[in-house]
């Protein structure tokens, strides 16, 4: 059925031509008859404001880096050598974890200590801000293995949730 240059087909819906594309009806409406289509109204938020600079993207992006939740976690146990943080977690490369180490130094989570011994060794271990970033670990690390748990409750037996070419 043909209606103003669009298309209908029951089993997608309405697409037009346009350019000899066959467009989404929402997408080509403008397109097409130049009129701007119905939009739902935009409801206004009711959560508070955030502050000006805003918490909770300061703190996530301090543990949002790659590994930095994986080395709070391991050194919540207190200090912990390189070399032992390497073993800790075997996927992070040293550089990787160096860079990481030396980030949260700065950012006030890690602090470092090297050991006066032959050949020298350095120790990092948790400051008091970083301890507090602890709870925080915890409970996602606890949720996550909620929704693993669930996830996996819900695969039917002799089905998996990922394609065969990641088995």
């Amino acid at each position: 059925m043909k209606t103003s240059g669009c298309y209908r087909s029951m089993s997608e819906g309405k697409f037009c031509k346009r350019d000899n594309l066959l467009l989404p009806d929402v997408l080509s409406f403008h397109l097409v008859t130049g009129e701007v289509p119905m939009s739902l109204k935009m409801r206004k938020n009711k959560s508070p404001e955030p502050p000006a600079a805003c918490p909770l993207l300061e703190c996530m992006s301090l543990i949002g880096g790659a590994w930095t939740p994986s080395i709070i976690w391991h050194l919540r146990g207190g200090p912990r050598r390189f070399s032992e943080l390497r073993a800790d977690i075997p996927l992070v490369s040293a550089k990787v974890l160096t860079a990481r180490l030396r980030e949260m130094q700065e950012q006030g989570i890690v602090a470092r200590r090297v050991m006066p011994t032959s050949p020298p060794s350095v120790e990092y271990r948790l400051t008091r801000a970083g301890g507090r970033l602890v709870p925080a670990i915890e409970a996602i690390a606890e949720v996550g293995e909620e929704l693993r748990l669930r996830k996996k409750r819900t695969v039917p037996k002799g089905h998996s949730r990922h394609p065969r070419h990641f088995q």
